[in-house]
């Protein structure tokens, strides 16, 4: 099982991943399979995932977020990402998916705006 905490906080559940390099296809495999089944276990989640204890992992990962997403928009939840380090947001930037994925820089600020909007469109 991949190492991720989930905690909520009123309408945003919050999932830190704690591994710190996600670079192997078993490692990002693994860490997609564990949101999705928190994610079929509690359907209509607003996510956000906070990658702020990760130091690197493999572009291969953007498909997982991709898998991870479609479900969510699917359970007619959201998803939100932040801390990511600045090479890993440079992906995002390069990938064009900063677009796609809304993305906080700070954990705190990200969670109070992103709970600020959930009750806004609730």
């Amino acid at each position: 099982m991949f190492n991720v905490t989930y905690k909520r906080y009123e309408t945003v559940t919050v999932a830190t991943i704690l591994t710190a390099r996600v670079i192997d296809t078993a490692g990002m495999t693994a860490f997609g399979d564990e949101i999705l089944t928190h994610l079929e276990d509690h359907p209509d989640t607003h996510i956000l995932l906070n990658f702020s204890k990760v130091d690197f992992m493999s572009s291969a990962m953007l498909t997982e977020l991709l898998r991870i997403n479609e479900l969510v928009r699917r359970q007619r939840g959201s998803m939100r990402l932040c801390g990511l380090r600045k090479e890993m947001r440079h992906v995002f930037e390069l990938t064009k998916l900063d677009g796609v994925f809304h993305i906080e820089d700070d954990y705190k600020r990200g969670l109070k705006k992103y709970h600020a909007d959930v009750k806004a469109n609730s």
